[in-house]
């Protein structure tokens, strides 16, 4: 006759309890890196499109005297990367922050491409209601860019957006 012991298979019941507490372990580790690893991603995509609009805003600032001139000249930033290569003042009616117009004003913009993003630059020059010659340059940096055009590639669901505004007055 086989006897049967009553503590039989408490090793293999802790052995199994023991696997799955470190599985679950595991698996929470494994939550954490990959939100960390999110995080880290979106805030490496925000500072290039910071660094794309404060270069971009740079830009725009150190080439203001060609910008203008009666005939503006080739802007020279970033080893010429630059779309269009001259571009060119367009008069319309400019609504200020207090909603106010100002006709007669004029605006320009162009797209710059860098390694790790693009900027728009966007320029406009307009006369106050004291007949005080205004000038605000904002650029908006991004993270994803189209290579051809220096522009957002805005199809893409990581794409990030900063903007830094000058106002000359």
């Amino acid at each position: 006759m086989k006897y049967f012991s009553s503590s039989r298979g408490y090793t293999l019941l802790f052995a199994v309890l023991t696997a799955s507490l470190v599985l679950g372990v595991a698996v929470f580790i494994l939550s954490v890196s990959r939100k960390q690893y999110i995080l880290s991603a979106t805030a490496r995509d925000s500072i290039y499109a910071l660094y794309a609009a404060d270069s971009g805003i740079e830009c725009a600032a150190g080439n203001f005297g060609a910008l203008a001139s009666s005939s503006p000249g080739t802007i020279n930033c970033n080893a010429g990367a630059v779309k269009p290569p001259a571009p060119t003042f367009t008069e319309f009616t400019y609504t200020d922050s207090g909603g106010i117009p100002h006709p007669n004003a004029q605006q320009t913009s162009f797209n710059l491409g860098f390694t790790y993003g693009c900027a728009v630059v966007s320029i406009v020059e307009y006369y106050d209601n004291t007949g005080a010659f205004r000038t605000i340059i904002q650029s908006r940096g991004y993270n994803i860019c189209n290579a051809l055009t220096f522009g957002p590639d805005i199809t893409s669901p990581r794409i990030v957006e900063r903007a830094l505004q000058l106002t000359y007055q």
